[in-house]
């Protein structure tokens, strides 16, 4: 596992990803905070306060990389390299060199979410977490074209989730926005 700042076109596609559902919203959500790409398998993108960003660079052995805050990281003796096991908050990952955004990342934009978007009824909440597809008559606002990838927000405007928007709620009694990811899948999948 390597541990590395975003390079350039991965913060361009991710600033361009957040502001599509709310604009001006990328360095506002991220000031003062730091982006780090934990890459193996997959690269996932995550958000981390700079000490703790300091530190798993130093534990990862990122010799030569620039840390948080913008000074050289000195690497570690060879006795001392440790990987860590988690850092900050997930956000979204990397595939394909694109930008795909994460239950945590949804979570941050719920609140502030301008475009790409529908609130639920309380029903559409419970069924939504455990997996389901959401009705259109369950949906109470919508801002959104069909085809959209959106957040699915409760009446507090907390995110549940990630969904695909299939048809227009306002013409259909069947599934109008389709289950990518939600909140319950921590607990289905048990991680």
């Amino acid at each position: 596992m390597k541990i590395e700042k975003p390079k350039e076109s991965e913060i361009k596609n991710m600033r361009a990803e957040f502001e599509s559902f709310a604009p001006g919203s990328f360095d506002k959500l991220f000031e003062g905070k730091v982006l780090l790409a934990v890459r193996g398998n997959w690269t996932e993108i995550v958000l981390a306060n700079s000490e703790t960003a300091e530190m798993a660079l130093k534990m990862a052995g990122a010799a030569g990389d620039k840390s948080a805050a913008g000074a050289p990281t000195a690497p570690p003796e060879e006795s001392d390299q440790k990987t860590p096991y988690a850092i900050g908050t997930t956000i979204g990952e990397i595939k394909d060199g694109w930008f795909r955004l994460g239950l945590g990342g949804a979570s941050l934009l719920g609140p502030i979410a301008q475009n790409r978007y529908a609130i639920v009824n309380e029903k559409a909440v419970s069924l939504f977490l455990y997996g389901r597809d959401i009705i259109g008559p369950s949906i109470i606002e919508y801002k959104a074209k069909k085809g959209n990838h959106i957040l699915v927000l409760n009446e507090k405007r907390e995110c549940l989730g990630l969904g695909k928007l299939v048809e227009e709620p306002k013409n259909t009694s069947h599934t109008a926005i389709k289950n990518s990811r939600d909140l319950g899948w921590y607990i289905r999948e048990g991680y």
